[in-house]
């Protein structure tokens, strides 16, 4: 142990650590928060939440309709990377599992992915009902898709090794968004709408490469905003938002799980990425799959039994 945040206690641990984390990319579990297509913030305290479009998923594949083609990859183990086995974190809250990791990548690493991203933005989409497609009332960004070189998969690497306890985890293709002023993702969840006995996006870590903009912090208006002031140095506690809004601070990451053991989705990961105000914003996406199915068919086993 290293020391105190107020209350909360940080962390510096050799990897495996027992924290897992979970998120999205152009697949995601839209709600509808806008009026005359501008983005509204929702006061959601003790209110059911909005209806969120289902997807339907193939039998075969396990994944939603449009996205049957998606390459979900192995991360690399035998890659030599640079040793992150101290990383500090802080819990926010343990289900679901919300963690705070102040110096998740470096400024070398981020100076490459604004680097090699930098001509290749285009404007991002929302999945529904199996199509994709762009629509600036709910989320108004840009996407790029890094290469995966060295430096991408030492990032996947960490992630994993993070939540090494989590077995059968899987990356999706990692993304970058860049949010110039007035561009915002409103309120929506990283893993899909699906039966819980299919592939799903288990967890997500939401990492800031460039925060220099006044707006933009990841707002979770379910998650109760922690009342230790030593906090206010990572999320908004000037805000009049219900819930904790992360600032978005260059080299961290939000890690937190979408879903349970058994597949079935944390209501409390509702967020949004918030209006930036002036300035830009550039933020990184990476979501990790796990396929439930496997956990349905151990389950049947044993009841048969």
């Amino acid at each position: 142990m290293s020391g105190t945040l107020g209350n909360v206690q940080t962390f510096q641990a050799t990897v495996p650590l027992s924290v897992q984390f979970e998120s999205s990319t152009d697949s995601i579990r839209m709600t509808a928060v806008s009026i005359s297509g501008q983005p509204v913030a929702l006061n959601l305290q003790g209110l059911p939440l909005p209806p969120v479009i289902q997807t339907s998923f193939k039998a075969d594949k396990g994944l939603p309709d449009g996205l049957e083609l998606m390459s979900l990859i192995e991360v690399n183990e035998s890659i030599v990377c640079p040793d992150h086995s101290q990383l500090e974190y802080y819990i926010l809250h343990p289900e679901p599992q919300i963690v705070y990791i102040p110096n998740f990548v470096t400024p070398e690493e981020i100076s490459h992915l604004i680097e090699v991203t930098k001509d290749s933005f285009t404007p991002a989409s929302v999945y529904r009902n199996g199509v994709t497609d762009v629509d600036s009332g709910h989320r108004k960004s840009e996407n790029a898709w890094p290469p995966r070189d060295e430096v991408l998969q030492c990032i996947e690497q960490r992630a994993r090794r993070l939540q090494q306890l989590d077995s059968g985890l899987e990356v999706e293709p990692i993304s970058v968004q860049r949010y110039h002023v007035d561009g915002f993702f409103t309120y929506h969840y990283d893993q899909f709408a699906a039966p819980p006995n299919r592939r799903n996006r288990r967890s997500t870590f939401n990492v800031f490469l460039e925060g220099d903009c006044t707006g933009g912090g990841t707002h979770f208006p379910r998650i109760p905003r922690p009342t230790d002031p030593n906090w206010c140095q990572y999320i908004d506690c000037e805000s009049t938002e219900p819930g904790t809004i992360f600032k978005p601070i260059a080299g961290a990451a939000v890690f937190w799980l979408n879903t349970r053991d058994n597949g079935t989705g944390y209501d409390e990961t509702l967020h949004a990425g918030m209006p930036v105000k002036s300035g830009r914003k550039i933020g990184m996406n990476i979501w990790f799959w796990k396929d439930f199915r496997k956990y349905f068919d151990s389950a049947k086993d044993v009841n048969t039994q």
